[in-house]
């Protein structure tokens, strides 16, 4: 379908608001209630300046963390994503799978398409769930 790489974030929104549709877009694009957590969010993120490090190696990096007291192979998981059967059938599974493989947390919403018990098992004991 698309014949060129995703190149960040406002790539991914645009081919998502022209594949899927309008009802399904509006509903994963959308923030709660006026959009002030999410407005605030993103100027917190463009705040933090990145220091990039010229020419070292990053052949062997570790980003694992000890949280809640489970090792994790980041320190940041997969977000609670509502219904997000209706972007991909079985989105919810294959971001458990993802969350089992690259060791990281999986938020499992409260309107998940999966139960929670099927999405723990499938995340090898790494669901959070969203309440």
């Amino acid at each position: 379908m698309f014949s060129r790489p995703l190149t960040d974030a406002s790539d991914a929104r645009n081919r998502a608001r022209r594949i899927l549709p309008r009802l399904v877009f509006d509903y994963i694009d959308g923030a709660a209630g006026a959009g002030r957590g999410e407005s605030g969010n993103r100027a917190a993120l463009q705040s933090l300046p990145l220091q990039p490090r010229i020419l070292q190696d990053v052949r062997e990096r570790n980003l694992s963390i000890r949280l809640f007291g489970q090792d994790t192979g980041a320190p940041f998981g997969i977000a609670p994503m509502g219904m997000c059967n209706l972007a991909w059938p079985g989105a919810d599974q294959m971001l458990a799978r993802l969350a089992a493989r690259e060791a990281v947390p999986h938020g499992v919403s409260t309107v998940a398409s999966s139960s929670l018990e099927t999405l723990w098992e499938t995340s090898e004991g790494r669901a959070w769930f969203q309440l």
